[in-house]
């Protein structure tokens, strides 16, 4: 069975469309595109990363015009999602055993609470950048 044929009987409205109404429906689609939310650290990444890395293969292969045009993905590759979880993590991390590290040699009261006065106030704008951030997508 032809399906143009089947879709065309179907669907005579748009098939009396000038050019291949039945290959360009994505304004047919009832799903709405893949948007993604792009932070900081990914955006970096996506940047300064070759587009090898920062472009899925599959959206490479879907969109080869934007990707040679130096395009924004649609999506991150899962590379970028990789490297970017890796490095909250090892920044968590830090976070946690640098103070700690800095307290424990030669350890004295004014060097401990400069050292955790220190770590809270970063924590906190690190915190608050990123909750900023947040807020302003939704």
């Amino acid at each position: 069975m032809n399906h143009r044929n089947f879709l065309e009987g179907s669907f005579s409205s748009i098939a009396s469309r000038t050019g291949d109404a039945f290959t360009q429906t994505r304004y047919l689609s009832l799903t709405r595109p893949k948007s993604i939310s792009r932070d900081p650290i990914r955006e970096f990444l996506r940047k300064h990363l070759y587009k090898r890395l920062s472009w899925s293969a599959a959206e490479i292969s879907t969109r080869r015009l934007d990707f040679y045009k130096n395009g924004i993905p649609e999506t991150y590759s899962p590379f970028v999602n990789w490297l970017a979880r890796f490095i909250i993590a090892i920044g968590g991390g830090a976070a946690l055993i640098v103070p700690m590290l800095i307290t424990s040699i030669h350890s004295s009261q004014p060097k401990s609470l400069v050292t955790v006065s220190c770590a809270v106030v970063l924590f906190r704008c690190v915190l608050f950048w990123c909750l900023k951030r947040i807020i302003e997508r939704l």
